[in-house]
């Protein structure tokens, strides 16, 4: 038995005795990481809305000749600086509407960062799938001890990385002269 298989063996006993109890941490610490990553994309993502529209009012306004110092409740809102780094627009509603433009633009950044992050955290959506090999593995009794369903999930994995790697080492292997 080469070194490379004894490895395999190995890895495969420790799966079969200890992998239950170990899959089910990390999926729960996974879940509570991605969590507050799902939540700020959403509030972000809102943020974003909510700047897009301001600005689409903003230009409407300007379109329509509506006066700077029109005193109204959203006139008000709509005269704030959107951006902390930036002083308001006094007198020009196109200014003011690519202030909020570029605060909306800052937000959906904000909101792809924060879902990618949750995303990697959650492995890519990965969980739902290993949660339907567990349930439907009529060999785990809850025995701590990993369902054959876990076994059955790693090891092609493990073989398409075997002919990844193999496919590769020939692609890069200069040509024989």
């Amino acid at each position: 038995m080469s070194t490379r298989q004894m490895m395999v063996a190995v890895a495969v006993v420790a799966v079969a005795l200890g992998g239950g109890p170990a899959i089910g941490r990390l999926r729960r610490v996974c879940i509570d990481r991605a969590n507050p990553h799902y939540l700020m994309s959403a509030l972000c993502g809102n943020e974003y809305t909510l700047f897009h529209e301001r600005a689409t009012t903003c230009r409407k306004w300007e379109s329509e000749r509506i006066p700077w110092d029109l005193v109204t409740e959203e006139a008000e809102t709509l005269r704030l600086c959107p951006d902390q780094r930036d002083a308001p627009a006094i007198g020009s509603w196109i200014k003011q509407a690519d202030g909020w433009e570029r605060a909306a633009l800052t937000a959906r950044s904000a909101d792809t960062r924060q879902y990618r992050k949750a995303r990697i955290y959650d492995l890519w959506g990965l969980w739902a799938y290993i949660d339907f090999l567990v349930s439907i593995d009529p060999f785990n009794q809850g025995n701590e001890i990993a369902p054959l369903s876990l076994l059955v999930l790693f090891c092609p994995f493990w073989l398409g990385l075997r002919a990844t790697r193999k496919a590769m080492s020939r692609l890069l292997r200069p040509a024989p002269e």
